[in-house]
Parts: structure tokens; sequence; C-alpha cells
């Protein structure tokens, strides 16, 4: 088969589609194509498709000079945002994420590593606990690989 741009295939001419890359506008309802957009839109086009909030770029951030982008994916072409245009969480949020792996940080190094083995251990032992129970019945695993326990 040839490159050009007009292919025949079983005797029939036909087109390639044009590859396009683009948002719909929820406000709109149109097209928006990505080479027009500035990378602080395109960011801020994805999170609004992610629902995630995003604030404006600080101007005086030392890592994107207030751009809210530090560069561009050398793959991808795609902005790679700044922390600086993430919400900032409030006091009740930070501690509702204050996780285990923030409190391990405070330990010692040696006792670190041995909550991790018993972690991982005890989800060894739990991993073959509720296979049995599957194999056994007792558990179901659904579409999502979600497991149910069965009521009798």
């Amino acid at each position: 088969m040839s490159q050009d741009k007009n292919m025949s295939m079983f005797g029939q001419k036909y087109d390639l589609p044009e590859d396009r890359d683009g948002f719909v506008d929820d406000s709109s309802g149109e097209v928006v194509e990505k080479k027009d957009l500035k990378p602080i839109d395109v960011i801020k086009a994805v999170a609004k498709q992610m629902g995630q909030e995003i604030d404006d770029p600080n101007p005086n951030c030392k890592h994107c000079y207030g751009r809210g982008y530090i560069g561009r994916d050398s793959a991808t072409k795609a902005p790679v945002p700044c922390s600086c245009i993430h919400a900032s969480l409030s006091e009740d949020e930070r501690q509702k994420n204050d996780s285990l792996a923030n409190k391990m940080r405070k330990l010692p190094r040696k006792q670190r590593r041995k909550i991790e083995r018993q972690f991982k251990n005890k989800m060894k032992r739990d991993r073959k606990r509720i296979q049995n129970q599957i194999d056994i019945g007792e558990l179901e695993v659904d579409e999502n690989n979600s497991i149910i326990e069965i009521e009798e």
C-alpha cells in the first residue's frame, strides 16, 4: 500500500481521517484544539475533566516563575504542572490525610523496617485466608474484583 492521502483498498478509494487532539468545552460544548490553548489552560482542562480543583499559579513561585507549569514532557509534549497550582489543604484535611507513612518517618530506621516486615507478613497471611474463603464459598469476587461476603 502507498503512503498517499488517497488510498485504495478492494477497488475503493478512501481518505485517512485527520488525527486531532482537543477538548470539549463544558460551557459551550465546542471542541477546542489543544494546540490553540496555553499550557496552563490545558492543565486546567485536564484537571476539570478529572474533577480536581486547581488554583491560579503563584506569581512568586521559584519553580515555575508564575507560569503554572515547570516544563513539557519530551515524549508527549504535555505540560508538567507545578505544585503551586494545586489547591491548598485546610488544617482539617491535613489531619485527615496524616497517614501511617508520615508517622513512620519519625521512627528510627530499624523500627520502620520491622513494622514494614510485619505488615508484609500480615498481608501474605490475609491473602491466603481470603483465597481459602473464596475457594470454600464464603466470599465471592464481582466483576470489579471486589470481594463480597455471601450472606446465608
